[in-house]
């Protein structure tokens, strides 16, 4: 467990304790590259959450990803609170519910972690399990949003933002419930070179009140099924290391155009900074059609 590096004595009465994970590490190099894993900062609160100004303030001085604040309410059933880098509330994060649960089940040995979050509609469960004596395994069960097809010229705002021409666009999408904008292009080598204008995608995101701008392709790498760069600069978020609830719709579309049977295993890569020998992060998810949810998990590592 790493701790924060904010003096606990100084914060209000209802903050316990800060620490830090990661989530989607792994242990193996992928492309001869290290893969990082993405960083939370977990806030244990006492009794009630403090104010929204003061769990903004926490959030940007952690600078972490994001900054996930928990309460316990009866049981094995906790609030959950997200927050950027920026101190926005955030609506839905998989890496941080997956990182709150591993160190929830450290503390009071819950096998299985239930989050509830005032504005969201479903609740997150998560399973914690133990891979072997050095890894542990988290997973988070989500639910499923069909994402729908936008016309790729309709959608060239976004495009020109990541400086891709429509002839590498195999399809655009958006998911309506989460709002987030997911691009298709032809092949992993375009995703990866990808340099987005992140002044002008901020604004442009903004404006369209649109909470990332995904791209995503299927992988060259023969261990791995697609993979995704995830941006939200107008959070403070240029590029997410890798996101969990962006497959939220990026499963069930994978699903779709890849005609997967129901409950396929796919494998994800986030090669986020990969020009530096470094990947962001490896997801393991399921799509299933029956309940409509998915489930992501990942490696813990601290």
């Amino acid at each position: 467990m790493k701790q924060s590096t904010i003096n606990i004595s100084t914060l209000p009465s209802e903050i316990i304790n800060i620490v830090q994970g990661k989530a989607f590490i792994y242990p193996y190099a992928i492309d001869a590259q290290e893969v990082l894993g993405n960083p939370a900062s977990i806030v244990f609160c006492n009794k009630q959450f403090p104010s929204k100004e003061t769990m903004s303030k926490i959030a940007i001085e952690e600078n972490t990803p994001m900054t996930a604040f928990v309460l316990h309410k009866q049981n094995n059933i906790f609030d959950i609170e997200f927050y950027t880098p920026s101190g926005d509330t955030f609506s839905l994060c998989g890496h941080a519910t997956i990182i709150a649960s591993h160190f929830i089940s450290e503390q009071y040995s819950f096998e299985e972690v239930i989050f509830l979050r005032e504005g969201l509609p479903y609740q997150l469960s998560t399973t914690n399990i133990k891979a072997n004596n050095t890894h542990q395994f988290t997973l988070v069960t989500m639910p499923a949003f069909m994402p729908k097809s936008l016309a790729i010229h309709d959608a060239s705002v976004y495009t020109n933002c990541l400086g891709i021409a429509n002839n590498q666009v195999e399809a655009i999408y958006q998911c309506e419930e989460l709002q987030d904008i997911i691009v298709v292009v032809s092949n992993a080598e375009i995703l990866r070179n990808v340099e987005p204008n992140f002044p002008q995608l901020s604004t442009v995101l903004a404006n369209n009140n649109i909470r990332g701008l995904f791209i995503t392709a299927l992988s060259s790498l023969p261990e791995i099924d697609y993979e995704v760069r995830i941006f939200a600069p107008h959070f403070d978020i240029d590029e997410d290391i890798s996101c969990g609830s962006a497959n939220c719709s990026l499963l069930p579309l994978w699903n779709k155009l890849l005609n997967a049977p129901n409950n396929k295993e796919f494998k994800i890569l986030c090669p986020y900074n990969f020009s530096t020998n470094k990947m962001g992060g490896i997801e393991i998810g399921h799509f299933n059609a029956e309940n409509n949810t998915i489930n992501i998990g990942g490696m813990i590592g601290k």
